[in-house]
């Protein structure tokens, strides 16, 4: 696992190899997962500058990586995970604001993805809107099989539509959007193939 901090906006294409548990309230703190089977990113949105440190603990409570990172009111860190056990693993990020914790199942295998029929294979599992902690940043994140398009529309405070966009996705998906600029509250719309829409 390098040691680089990315305080940029990101679009993050994702895969099921990651389940997420213990989902709390706290919008601080996300973590998606990669393309790639074994790298997800953590999202961290503070309110001031100053040191961060990130820690990764596996079932056994024992920290398997620490990591100080530098934030400008937040960061996007990579963890990679390429030969660790397969569990649950705990992240911690801990900065003079307080402690965020988010937990990861790892360790879907090739087996059990190929035994999802047909009926399954392009399926919006759930759709996750977030106001984060930092101005006028919002995260989407999809949990989704197979192929599948999905509508994004924002609307600013006056209900207008500001952006109408029709993504293609294979896999889960994340994004964070930086809408601080939008008139008033913005309010944002997600809709999957079938009709489903998610509204926050």
């Amino acid at each position: 696992m390098k040691s680089r901090a990315m305080v940029v906006a990101s679009m993050l294409m994702l895969v099921s190899v990651f389940t997420f548990a213990n989902k709390s309230n706290d919008s601080q703190l996300e973590v998606v997962a990669q393309q790639s089977k074994s790298i997800l990113k953590v999202i961290y949105q503070g309110t001031s500058n100053g040191k961060a440190v990130l820690k990764v603990y596996n079932q056994a409570g024992e920290v398997v990586f620490m990591d100080r990172v530098f934030t400008e009111k937040g960061f996007i860190r990579p963890l990679n995970f390429t030969g660790m056990e397969k569990g649950t693993y705990k992240i911690e990020v801990s900065t003079s604001q307080g402690t965020s914790v988010k937990s990861v199942e790892y360790g879907a295998t090739e087996e059990t993805k190929a035994v999802v029929t047909t009926s399954e294979a392009s399926t919006v599992k759930a759709v996750h809107i977030a106001k984060l902690n930092a101005e006028g940043k919002y995260l989407i994140a999809i949990s989704n099989q197979g192929e599948n398009n999905v509508t994004v529309r924002i609307y600013d405070g006056n209900k207008n539509i500001v952006s109408n966009k029709r993504i293609s996705i294979n896999g889960n998906y994340g994004v964070v959007y930086n809408l601080k600029d939008v008139v008033g509250t913005p309010s944002i719309e997600v809709t999957d193939k079938a009709g489903n829409t998610t509204t926050k």
